[in-house]
């Protein structure tokens, strides 16, 4: 089984994060002593970033974080509409994502990543004026493919037998997400 997750950060301007998932078959034993096949999952994740020039620096309004230790990625879009006010939309952007990526890594060191906890934490840590769409994933073992996913950002779910899963927007209308 081969799985590809696209998440993206609005409408595909700036930036992309994608992972795919492997799955290879193990036989184990189970308490009883039968055997069953089991998938072992794997995560292999990239990125791409052609960031919009914008008060003479290269930054944009998107940022994204890959953390391959713990199977978990996150992308965010600052809403732009904050640059009428004087806020940079990105700078809370990268803000949120690096405060994300601090939650996964320096969370218990056994325990599993919840992208819910995740970005709350990071929300709460985030500090510069501004707002953003956010989508967090992870992948484990036990439970498969965990996510959060505020505003317009998402992730489609495509499998070579069809199955295909959508993520569903979440804004009141352009710009404005939940």
């Amino acid at each position: 089984m081969y799985c590809h997750v696209l998440a993206t950060s609005g409408f595909l301007r700036n930036d992309m994060a994608a992972l795919t998932m492997k799955g290879e078959e193990q036989n184990t034993t189970t308490d009883d002593g039968t055997s069953s096949k089991k998938r072992k999952l794997t995560m292999i994740s990239g990125s791409s970033y052609i960031p919009m020039e914008k008060l003479g620096t290269l930054q944009g309004d998107d940022a994204h974080f890959i953390c391959a230790e713990k199977k978990t990625v996150g992308v965010a879009d600052g809403v732009g509409g904050w640059s009428q006010h004087g806020i940079d939309a990105g700078e809370y952007a990268r803000q949120l994502m690096s405060n994300a990526e601090y939650a996964v890594v320096n969370g218990e060191p056994n325990s599993k990543v919840d992208p819910r906890k995740v970005l709350d934490a990071a929300y709460s840590k985030t500090k510069v004026k501004g707002s953003s769409t956010a989508c967090i994933l992870t992948l484990d073992q036990d439970e498969g493919l965990t996510t959060v996913n505020m505003g317009d950002s998402g992730f489609l779910v495509i499998r070579k037998d069809g199955d295909v899963y959508k993520s569903p927007i979440q804004q009141y209308s352009f710009n404005c997400p939940y």
